[in-house]
């Protein structure tokens, strides 16, 4: 009995034929639905050779996601962190920009450690060469890996080969912003293993991904308080100039974590849902 035959052609109904030319009966397809889902991840990866996408997001009640003064620990309490580094060990990597990796100096493990064989890759866009120190420069921790661009300078990459930091070169697709070809970003991964990558911030990072159409999944926090006007929102990228072109998601989970809320969306198959 097989709930969904394994589309990496090594593998992939190669089972199947031995048992079936053997005389046993072989039923395919059963529970599909369900066992695609727990396998979504990998899934997607052997039919991409990219990993699967999750954007995490904390906000309050308001949509913000940090004070005017750019603090945002903690929007959200105990129980809803949990649940979130229960996201990070189920990730093979965790990204974030280089602007999030200077202001909140993350160490991007997980906590406590749940007895994994190796804590997940943090991974960190820098096309500059900014982040040269803090918690992610500790490769004891958990292991590191920095894509730049031509831009960064020699002092900087010197750094993190004495941190023991691993770097990878990508095209730069703005030469104003610096911003790093993000597709080129996602296929590295994807060469390197990671079936699955938590993308924690910033805001305008997490954006341009959903602008790219570069995500599968969102996992939004929404913790019990309120920031007001002058907090920051968390969408700081242009989206949709109508309300035609939006893109809806499927809500696939909802719970309660103390007193805050999880929702998990995922990318639907279209991009209107009528009323």
């Amino acid at each position: 009995v097989i709930g969904h035959v394994d589309p990496d052609p090594n593998f992939g109904g190669v089972g199947v034929r031995y048992v079936s030319d053997a005389g046993i009966q072989v039923d395919v397809g059963v529970a599909e639905e369900k066992v695609r889902d727990s396998f979504r991840s990998y899934l997607h990866h052997r039919c991409t050779g990219r990993p699967y996408v999750v954007l995490k997001i904390a906000t309050s009640l308001d949509g913000r996601v940090a004070c005017e003064d750019k603090t945002s620990q903690w929007i959200t309490q105990g129980e809803a962190r949990k649940d979130a580094h229960g996201l990070r060990a189920d990730s093979q990597a965790i990204l974030v920009g280089s602007g999030t990796a200077l202001q909140d100096k993350p160490s991007l493990t997980v906590r406590p450690d749940p007895g994994l064989r190796s804590q997940p890759l943090r991974v960190v866009l820098d096309s500059r060469g900014r982040v040269r120190e803090g918690p992610l420069m500790d490769t004891k921790m958990a292991p590191t890996l920095i894509f730049t661009s031509e831009n960064c300078s020699a002092d900087a990459k010197k750094r993190w080969q004495e941190c023991g930091v691993d770097f990878f070169e990508v095209p730069i697709v703005s030469k104003v912003s610096g911003r790093l070809d993000l597709s080129q970003v996602l296929t590295e991964l994807g060469k390197r293993g990671v079936l699955q990558l938590m993308v924690e911030g910033g805001a305008v990072l997490q954006g341009q991904m959903l602008k790219e159409g570069l995500c599968e999944e969102l996992r939004v926090y929404i913790g019990a308080t309120l920031l007001g006007s002058t907090a920051q929102p968390w969408a700081q990228t242009p989206l949709t100039s109508t309300i035609k072109e939006a893109q809806f998601w499927r809500l696939r989970d909802l719970r309660r974590a103390g007193n805050d809320v999880c929702l998990e969306y995922e990318r639907t198959d279209t991009s209107k849902i009528s009323k």
